[in-house]
Formats: C-alpha cells, sequence, structure tokens
C-alpha cells in the first residue's frame, strides 16, 4: 500500500450529472458529451463514459447543478459498466469544489461516529457531515436533523441525500435505531464504543462486497462479525451507516484485530491514517527483504 493510495477526502457513492469534453483515443476527435458521475469526493470522481481515454489526458468537466466547470486529468480506468468505461478523474486545480458538496477535513472528523451526506431541506446545499452519537440517534428516530445552516443563516432541516442526487426528502431508508445507549461500566479504551446495530460496506479490490451489521462503533472505527476471513493489517474500504440507495461515503480502514468465535470471525476495524500505510510498507519491505 503506498501512501499515495490513502484517500485524502471522503468518497462518495453518488450520481451527479455532468458534461464532460476530451479527445477519443481511438479517433483523435474532440467530444462533448452529458454523462454521470459514480462517485465523487473533493479532488475528483470517477466518471461514466462511452468514449476511450488517454491516461494523464486532460479534459473539461461541467457540473450541471452548479454549472462550474474544471480541468481535470484521467488518472486510471476502473472495471466499467456493461459497454461504459468508468475513468478516474483528479482534479488539476488544488482548491475547485464542481459538486457543490461542502467537504469537511478528516482530522476534522474527529468527534464523529460516522459519516453521512446531508442536504439542507431549504437552500439544497450539500455537505458531508460526520455525525456525533446523539445526532445519529436524532436521525434514526426522525429520519432528518435540526441543524444551523451558513448559506440560509437559521437553523434548517437538513436530510440525508439519495444515491441519484435527487430529493432526498422523499427518498430516505430508514435506518432503524442505530444505535442505544452506552455500554456500562469502566472503558478503558481511546475511543468509548457506543453498541448498535447499522449496515456498513466492507470493499476490497477483486472481492464481492461484504454487507455486515456493526456490533458497535466509535470515533476510531467499527466491530462486526463474518464468517470471511480477513488479513491483519489489510487497508481496505468502508462505508458506516450504508444503505443501497443512500449517497454511501467511503473512507479508508484497517483491519486492526482478528478474533475467531466458534465458526465465525469477530473483526475490529480502525479508520486508518498516513502512518498505518507506511507501517504496512515497512512490513512488506522487511518481508521482501527476509525473503532475498
Amino acid at each position: 500500500m503506498k501512501l499515495s493510495q490513502m484517500r485524502r477526502s471522503d468518497r462518495i457513492e453518488i450520481a451527479i450529472d455532468v458534461e464532460l469534453m476530451g479527445m477519443d483515443l481511438t479517433d483523435g476527435q474532440t467530444f462533448c458529451i452529458n454523462t454521470r458521475t459514480l462517485t465523487v469526493s473533493r479532488h475528483g470522481g470517477a466518471i461514466l463514459l462511452n468514449h476511450a481515454l488517454a491516461i494523464d489526458e486532460e479534459v473539461s468537466l461541467r457540473c450541471v447543478s452548479t454549472k462550474e466547470e474544471v480541468k481535470a486529468r484521467v488518472v486510471g480506468l476502473f472495471p466499467g459498466i456493461g459497454e461504459d468505461k468508468v475513468y478516474g478523474l483528479a482534479f488539476v486545480e488544488p482548491n475547485v469544489n464542481p459538486w457543490g458538496i461542502e467537504f469537511p477535513s478528516l482530522t476534522a472528523g474527529n468527534d464523529g461516529l460516522v459519516r453521512m451526506l446531508l442536504a439542507c431541506r431549504r437552500c439544497k446545499k450539500k455537505e458531508v457531515s460526520h455525525l456525533t452519537e446523539i445526532e445519529i440517534e436524532l436521525f434514526a428516530a426522525n429520519r432528518f436533523l435540526q441543524r444551523f445552516c451558513k448559506s440560509c443563516s437559521a437553523a434548517t432541516i437538513w436530510d440525508r441525500v439519495a444515491a441519484d442526487d435527487s430529493d432526498s426528502s422523499e427518498k430516505q431508508i430508514q435506518i432503524g435505531q442505530a444505535f442505544s445507549n452506552a455500554e456500562h461500566g469502566s472503558n478503558r479504551r481511546k475511543h468509548k464504543r457506543v453498541r448498535t446495530n447499522v449496515q456498513a460496506c466492507i470493499r476490497q479490490s477483486g472481492v464481492q462486497d461484504l454487507i455486515v451489521t456493526c456490533e458497535d462503533v466509535s470515533r476510531g472505527g467499527i466491530r462486526f462479525r463474518t464468517s470471511r476471513c480477513f488479513d491483519l493489517d489489510r487497508i481496505l474500504q468502508i462505508a458506516v451507516p450504508y444503505s443501497a440507495g443512500g449517497a454511501n461515503i467511503f473512507v479508508s480502514a484497517r483491519i486492526a484485530h482478528i478474533h475467531r468465535d466458534s465458526d465465525v470471525f469477530v473483526i475490529g476495524l480502525s479508520y486508518a491514517s498516513p502512518g498505518d500505510a507506511q507501517k504496512i510498507v515497512n512490513h512488506s519491505q522487511k518481508s521482501a527483504y527476509q525473503q532475498d
């Protein structure tokens, strides 16, 4: 795992209409096409396309909803959907934001248990929110949150955004009673654990997504049970809470603990940091040296 592979911001699964202009690699002709995103982040996104692009090619991207146009660089090709291709794009300029979504820094979300994409019901402003225990309990009970909106300069109602980027107030999926009261007794851990039955999605390259039910969550990570075997210290992607109809947010996490309980594994995942990636790089280099 290279340090460059560690994500610099939350990645959201959401379909946003865009207009893309570039040059087709097969015939050298320029094109301008309406398409959509599959995922977005502060620094780029994955775009569905029926044209062939060259790696490192510069393209123009215009977000239909915000009308903002930016330059982006083609950084890779993902497995496609049908005959279409999925290209990863990285913005050329560091401070652009065509999506109209406010992304907090990952370090700014240390007080949050889970991440959700919320939209103000009044002005439709969208932002990634790192929710605390009481906020996720309120959302589970009411299916919305009341919070201060900077654009409206008032306390407004915020809904979870649906994956198709339409009016989320009509398409909310109830998470259910996501959190119960915190565990009683002493808690020696760095981050307090909170009992939960919320779903999470575990994603790693080349393996089918795994949907699990969390036993507990904390600011440091999650714990769940599964029959699938994992490797200790492996870096993968997780989304919690997860719903098939939601704009799910994936972040990097590390397999920090594995415990065998009868015929299942109890897995502890901790949110990954650049330090975790460096440890894995060092471990891989040490193993390669010992084999030589």
